[in-house]
């Protein structure tokens, strides 16, 4: 989930097979009850192959696929107690080695097992995380370096979700940033910005008892909103797909920030055309995608997002409600040696 600016940047383009026909609905579009056994075997689909890809000490190559699974299909994450025991690990033992966006990937994954950030292994990582930011901004009339706005809109995404009082010249210095047309970063790329900012910015906005004005915030989201939905691609003449900014990574996040952030009375498919930009990247996987690309799949199959966990109603399953561990199972999926990612032919898939 975190960091698809960069990969964007490299107009990743899948092959895709004509649409000719438009479906009435998918549930990011607003009509959950469209397809929905297929939305489900598309995500069994990606959880299967995710579970081939987890390593050895019971996670992902990515930290943030445990968010992902967690918000998308919680009872999936069987195992989910080795799963935790190796994030405090990572916490407790390479704690000097965390980058920040490293730290923001742990917050999430914690918040969707239900661990507290701020008590992880005797580390407060949001506060890590708050009192680190401050460095970018040296007064209160200073804006944000634009070099830094993503990795930064992500990082207060990790506050947000936690309700932790954030200092409001973290908030006013990031939306000091934003352009005239409601978009944020250079203008050749202000459709990767301003896409991959939505959720966090919307998060900031449905945030309470906040010493920044949510109001002025919420005014911003409208404003990124009307920018993107002029990033909508008319059909590709030959082959109908229909994406929003450069292409398909931008796209996904696009939908998802676009649907959680829907006004009331919204027409989803004809302000942003949300059903044949879905027909254009269906729902079966692809063979190509790597791991933050299955994240997004399913985020986007699931219409869910990390934003769900915002708030005190967010809650883990009981550990009864998991799918067991299946007989034979043992992870030890290696990037390194990419034929140990995947199940061996006894065991079940």
């Amino acid at each position: 989930m975190l960091n698809r600016c960069l990969k964007s940047l490299f107009l990743l383009y899948f092959t895709l097979a004509c649409v000719t026909v438009i479906i009435d609905g998918y549930a990011v579009c607003g009509k959950p009850e469209y397809k929905a056994a297929e939305a489900k075997e598309a995500a069994d689909e990606i959880i299967d192959v995710f579970m081939q890809r987890r390593r050895s000490d019971w996670v992902w190559e990515s930290i943030s696929t445990i968010t992902a699974i967690q918000v998308a299909a919680p009872d999936k994450l069987f195992g989910r107690s080795n799963t935790i025991r190796t994030l405090q690990g990572i916490v407790k033992y390479a704690w000097d080695e965390l980058e920040i966006i490293d730290v923001g990937e742990i917050i999430f994954a914690a918040r969707s097992l239900c661990l507290d950030p701020r008590r992880i292994e005797g580390h407060d990582l949001l506060s890590h995380v708050h009192d680190s930011m401050s460095v970018f901004l040296v007064n209160e009339s200073q804006a944000l370096e634009p070099d830094h706005i993503i990795d930064f809109s992500l990082m207060l995404s990790t506050l947000c979700l936690t309700s932790y009082p954030i200092d409001p010249r973290l908030v006013n210095g990031l939306m000091k940033l934003q352009n005239e047309d409601g978009s944020f970063g250079p203008e050749e790329h202000a459709a990767d910005v301003t896409i991959s900012m939505l959720r966090p910015v919307f998060c900031l906005s449905r945030m309470t008892s906040t010493e920044f004005n949510t109001t002025e915030v919420a005014l911003g989201v409208k404003r990124m909103r009307q920018f993107l939905k002029t990033q909508v691609a008319k059909p590709h003449p030959k082959s109908l797909q229909v994406f929003i900014g450069p292409d398909v990574i931008t796209t996904t996040n696009a939908l998802v920030g676009l649907y959680k952030s829907m006004e009331p009375g919204e027409d989803p498919n004809k302000e942003w055309r949300c059903r044949e930009v879905m027909d254009s990247l269906g729902l079966k996987l692809i063979d190509t995608e790597d791991e933050y690309d299955l994240q997004e799949r399913l985020l986007r199959v699931t219409a869910t997002d990390y934003l769900d966990m915002q708030g005190h109603d967010y809650k883990c399953l009981d550990s009864k409600d998991l799918e067991p561990i299946p007989d034979g199972y043992k992870p030890n999926c290696d990037y390194d040696e990419p034929e140990t990612c995947g199940f061996s032919p006894s065991e079940p898939k």
